[in-house]
């Protein structure tokens, strides 16, 4: 069976759907282990393409990032953002990934990055702003918060319990951008 353009990406579109179907079942907090398997066995048969690098390396990092094996995923979501820089899913999935393994500091400059190129993306300032308040850099965490609020309104009631911001939730000045 030729491995032709159509053919990897209707693969891809099905490990989307695996991975979308996995879902995180509320009681384990983990994904159905047998859709991730189906998943990289679909994944599997496209991985020597030369079509579609980009979305085979961001299908290879969610797989790992379900699996919990976020050491395993860095490597793929930096190989996206080296391909398309300031992608907002890999930047996502690569802060997500460096904070469970304690490099958090690592993640800041892929978010600035990204939000060079997608200004309006109220979940890139949120996140980074998460990430800024556990890092101790409050000032900034309250200026990508306050972005975050200005560009939807929702994030700040996720924010009243957002444990990301337990070292600045007692500021007055997250108190005041908190109460809108």
């Amino acid at each position: 069976m030729e491995l032709n353009e159509d053919r990897v990406k209707r693969y891809l579109n099905e490990v989307h759907g695996y991975l979308e179907l996995a879902g995180v079942d509320e009681d384990s907090g983990m994904c159905a282990p047998h859709l991730l398997d189906l998943a990289q066995e679909k994944l599997d048969l496209v991985k020597g393409s030369r079509y579609e690098q980009t979305e085979i390396a961001f299908a290879q990092g969610s797989i790992h990032r379900e699996r919990r094996a976020y050491g395993d995923a860095v490597p793929f979501y930096r190989k996206v953002l080296q391909n398309e820089p300031g992608h907002p899913s890999a930047t996502i999935g690569l802060g997500w990934c460096l904070k469970r393994t304690g490099r958090l500091a690592e993640a800041i400059a892929p978010y600035v990055d990204s939000l060079q190129t997608h200004p309006k993306m109220a979940i890139l300032h949120y996140n980074l702003a998460c990430y800024l308040s556990l890092l101790g850099r409050t000032a900034e965490s309250l200026t990508a918060l306050e972005q975050a609020f200005r560009l939807d309104e929702d994030f700040r009631k996720m924010a009243k319990t957002e444990s990301d911001f337990d070292p600045i939730s007692t500021l007055p000045e997250f108190q005041r951008l908190v109460r809108g």
